[in-house]
């Protein structure tokens, strides 16, 4: 638990920190030498301020998430934030220095642990999900011709693709000497059920950046926020559903570069 409130102390730092680096780069400067700075740079990325532009990159992330659910019936029982990864290929296409459109495959883990308490505290399980979605989001920017801070927002949607479990069960055994149970562990791949399993994830998001510019290049740090919309459940015979849905939390660096760029590289 406390590894967990400390990367989302990390996290809220990041963010604060993202914030005031944009307000100072962006207090350095008037509106007529960004625009005429931003036109000479290119963005930093090789677009030689020819508008429209079009970028591709390559992002890779660490994810912390949270499964909303109840507990209603289930004593000695709670869930815990799950930690995760996130790789992703964003093209971004730039109307002007300051305004982008921005679309992603993504694969990301949304992770989730469920663990017993009490006299129950041996018992545990995690629960490793992966997605592969589509991100789709309006990009605001502003800065230098060196560093811009942006901001996202937009929404998803996308596919549970696998599921695994790993923990420790309890098991009966007659073994007088143990009090009549011991535990065993597991690690196991779950098929997911058309019935029960709701395959389709979906969404919003926002986030906030930093980016730095070079001549060839635009490398970025952006912490991002995702909504989940849809129950990973069905209902049952009976109608009913226990809710069980993801917000998950994405620290992600990557670069762009354009296109005309990356076929060169690739030459």
């Amino acid at each position: 638990m406390n590894f967990i409130l400390l990367i989302k102390k990390n996290i809220l730092f990041l963010f604060f920190f993202i914030f005031i680096t944009g307000a100072l780069f962006a207090t350095d400067e008037n509106d007529n030498e960004e625009t005429d700075a931003i036109a000479a740079a290119s963005g930093g990325a090789g677009n030689t301020g020819n508008y429209p532009g079009l970028f591709i990159g390559l992002a890779a992330g660490y994810t912390s998430n949270n499964l909303y659910t109840s507990t209603a019936g289930r004593s000695n029982t709670e869930y815990l934030d799950g930690q995760g990864l996130e790789f992703a290929v964003p093209i971004r296409y730039e109307i002007f220095p300051w305004l982008s459109l921005q679309m992603e495959v993504q694969y990301i883990q949304k992770n989730y642990t469920w663990a017993r308490t009490g006299a129950y505290n041996n018992i545990y399980t995690n629960v490793n999900n992966n997605f592969i979605d589509i991100p789709v989001m309006v990009n605001l920017s502003a800065g230098t011709e060196k560093a811009r801070v942006f901001v996202n927002a937009g929404g998803y949607a996308g596919y549970w693709i696998t599921s695994r479990t790993q923990g420790t069960m309890k098991e009966i055994t007659a073994d007088p000497f143990n009090g009549g149970a011991y535990y065993t562990n597991f690690n196991e791949e779950i098929r997911l059920n058309e019935t029960k399993d709701a395959a389709l994830d979906a969404g919003l998001l926002a986030g906030i950046g930093l980016q730095m510019l070079n001549d060839k290049y635009t490398f970025f740090i952006e912490g991002r926020y995702y909504y989940g919309l849809t129950d990973m459940r069905n209902k049952d015979d009976y109608g009913l559903i226990i809710p069980r849905m993801n917000s998950t939390i994405d620290i992600r660096f990557g670069l762009f570069m354009t296109v005309d760029s990356l076929m060169e590289t690739l030459r």
